[in-house]
């Protein structure tokens, strides 16, 4: 590859990098010294929140009350 093997080496360590988290881990929230468990508070960031959705319907339309539709 024309490459030092150091580099070479820590190329592979860096592309291969894996954190493991245990989900049944307990922690205390701060606020409420409430045992959680991590996969309480997990958040998926790839899905919608509804209520931002919510939101967004309702200011579109109140944005467009009173336009008329699509001519066809």
């Amino acid at each position: 590859m024309g490459m030092p093997l150091t580099e070479f080496i820590k190329l592979k360590r860096d592309a291969t990098a894996i954190g493991l988290v245990s989900l049944s881990r307990k922690w205390f929230e701060t606020d409420s010294r409430r045992m959680s468990a991590e996969i309480d508070v997990l958040e998926d960031k790839r899905g919608e929140n509804p209520l931002e959705e919510i939101q967004r319907r309702d200011l579109k339309d109140a944005l467009t009350r009173g336009f008329p539709g699509p001519k066809n």
